[in-house]
């Protein structure tokens, strides 16, 4: 994550502090590959939030090893991201946690249509993004790219609630 993205999340953060009255909210820069395997659980998080982490194979199991390092034993994860038809590593995500015996999940694919991509977009129209899409990619109008349309690339997502397993003694 760049130095600028870490600090428009703490802005945000900030901004959204008085409606978030029960809670210590923190942000900071994490290196996945480097994890603390000997955090504390009060170090540990009570609820982690992710969107679009995985975009590539071996992003898939640095992922889960975040999340099992960073929550905490009654925690949840909540992750979105583009269904594994659109993203490399969401197969290889969802395989991981289907093994696990660590965590359990829930999964909901969310499918826009072109009516309600605007909170993605909100100042964009979706016909003119697809015309600009065609244009980067020097397709005559009307003509298709792999046989979909922009709006079909990216318009279905995978919405994760994860949970650890408790293990009883």
């Amino acid at each position: 994550v760049s130095s600028k993205s870490l600090e428009a999340i703490r802005e945000n953060l900030s901004l959204n502090k008085a409606n978030v009255k029960t809670a210590a909210a923190s942000t900071d820069f994490l290196d996945w590959n480097s994890l603390d395997d000997d955090l504390n659980e009060p170090d540990r998080h009570d609820l982690i939030i992710g969107s679009e982490l995985i975009y590539g194979v071996e992003r898939a199991a640095l992922v889960l090893n975040v999340i099992d390092n960073q929550l905490s034993e009654n925690g949840v994860a909540v992750l979105l991201c583009a269904a594994a038809q659109h993203r490399f590593g969401v197969a290889e995500f969802d395989e991981l946690l289907m093994e696990s015996s660590t965590f359990s999940h829930c999964k909901i694919e969310l499918r826009a249509t072109n009516k309600n991509l605007n909170w993605m977009w909100p100042n964009r129209d979706v016909a003119q993004a697809e015309e600009e899409s065609a244009d980067e990619r020097n397709l005559e109008e009307g003509e298709i790219d792999g046989g979909k349309r922009l709006h079909d690339l990216i318009n279905t997502f995978n919405f994760y609630v994860i949970k650890r397993v408790l293990k009883h003694e």
